[in-house]
């Protein structure tokens, strides 16, 4: 990764013409004693290689269905979805690759994926903690209902087993 690197004139001008705290004076702060960015602290540790153990549907929202989040074990929704809107949110545990999503055999975009910790549960990671796996995003707009199905192949380090989730969305 590169570095992006400031001249401090830049920095003590704005220090100088502004009456506070700048961006710049912030920035500064944030320096390592090298001159780089310290950034200890505002990502979360991928720990080493963890075996992928689980791949689940934890959430439907959609446009005519609202917001139903999905309880373990389920196999379909209670309530009708589909509409403008439809996003489909899925968790796995443990690392994984070529996570692929499908509703009615037509792929699915993942939209949007946030790393999980463990915090005794997994969670969405605060900046700090251990990466343990993902929540994902999957856009299903347009589409009325049907079968999904979420899944996801373990990392070539971590081991484990293919992980699917399946979900009779309606």
């Amino acid at each position: 990764m590169k570095k992006a690197t400031l001249p401090f004139s830049l920095f003590a001008l704005c220090a100088a013409l502004s009456p506070g705290p700048t961006q710049a004076d912030q920035y500064v702060r944030m320096l390592d004693a090298s001159g780089a960015p310290d950034v200890s602290g505002l990502y979360a540790e991928r720990s080493s290689a963890s075996t992928l153990t689980s791949a689940h549907v934890v959430a439907v929202h959609s446009a005519q269905g609202g917001n139903e989040v999905i309880p373990p074990g389920a196999w379909s929704t209670q309530q009708d979805h589909g509409g403008a809107n439809m996003t489909i949110i899925t968790e796995e545990i443990g690392y994984g690759r070529f996570e692929q999503a499908s509703l009615l055999s037509n792929p699915l975009r993942e939209v949007r994926r946030e790393p999980l910790c463990d915090y005794g549960a997994p969670a969405p990671c605060n900046g700090r903690g251990t990466i343990v796996g993902y929540r994902r995003h999957w856009n299903a707009s347009g589409f009325e209902g049907g079968n999904f199905q979420f899944t996801v192949y373990p990392n070539s380090n971590g081991g484990g087993s293919v992980q699917s989730a399946f979900l009779t969305i309606r």
